[in-house]
């Protein structure tokens, strides 16, 4: 399971990632709403990826279902 993890300094460098990005260039590169789609999709997930870490968290069949804000080493 994978969890992100943001703040404010995440969310202006995710803004300045699509806030300098020329989106025409998707349209006119594609060949139609399919192709579009995905390429935007695309860019947006890459963005996401590099720029919000995630952690990586590891249950094990015998571990306690408690609910709380730790997160167990891995």
């Amino acid at each position: 399971m994978s969890i992100t993890m943001g703040d404010d300094e995440l969310k202006d460098k995710l803004q300045h990632c699509f806030a300098s990005t020329d989106w025409n260039m998707f349209w006119d590169s594609s060949d139609g709403i399919e192709e579009y789609t995905t390429s935007v999709t695309g860019f947006i997930n890459k963005c996401i990826e590099d720029v919000v870490p995630t952690v990586t968290v590891r249950t094990y069949p015998n571990q306690k279902p408690w609910i709380t804000g730790n997160i167990p080493p891995s």
